[in-house]
């Protein structure tokens, strides 16, 4: 081979690389979400407006460890808004 031939090679190589961590992290960031919904539905409501006071306390303070560029509050906000939305359940649900 070539030098342009190797350097074509492990470009593609790098790319499918990529392609395959992408697919990983998707893959357990899908697994991530089910089970966190999955336990936010299990928990107690009256702990819920606590948890979600520490969850955006959490996401305050980890979020300054992230160059402004790359903060996207729109995807951690929906956290925010899921247990939210549990609170308001709770709320409404005949006792």
């Amino acid at each position: 081979m070539n030098t342009d031939d190797d350097f074509k090679a492990q470009t593609l190589k790098a790319i499918t690389d990529q392609q395959n961590l992408n697919k990983q992290f998707l893959s357990r960031q899908l697994a991530f979400e089910a089970m966190m919904t999955a336990m936010l539905h299990r928990t107690q409501p009256e702990a819920l407006a606590g948890l979600l006071d520490e969850y955006e306390q959490a996401v305050d303070r980890l979020a300054t460890q992230l160059p402004p560029k790359f903060q996207q509050p729109q995807y951690w906000q929906t956290w925010s808004a899921e247990i939210e939305a549990l609170l308001k359940l709770h709320r409404t649900e005949p006792k």
